[in-house]
């Protein structure tokens, strides 16, 4: 994971997420753009689960157009 990466950042509550951009990775947490709410947040690795797909929306494990 790296700066530019289009990430899900995954709710502590529920099965919901939210779509971001990476902006910093340290040893433990990321820092990433909120697209919804138009804010920088920092988050633990372990709510951050998979690189989001541009090309279909999908999880890139599932797909072979995936930004991995």
């Amino acid at each position: 994971m790296k700066a530019g990466d289009r990430i899900k950042i995954f709710s502590a509550r529920d099965n919901s997420y939210t779509v971001g951009t990476v902006v910093e990775v340290d040893d433990e947490t990321v820092k990433y753009k909120n697209d919804e709410i138009k804010g920088h947040f920092i988050v633990l690795k372990t709510q951050v689960a998979l690189l989001f797909c541009d090309s279909c929306g999908c999880d890139p494990c599932d797909c072979h157009w995936g930004t991995y």
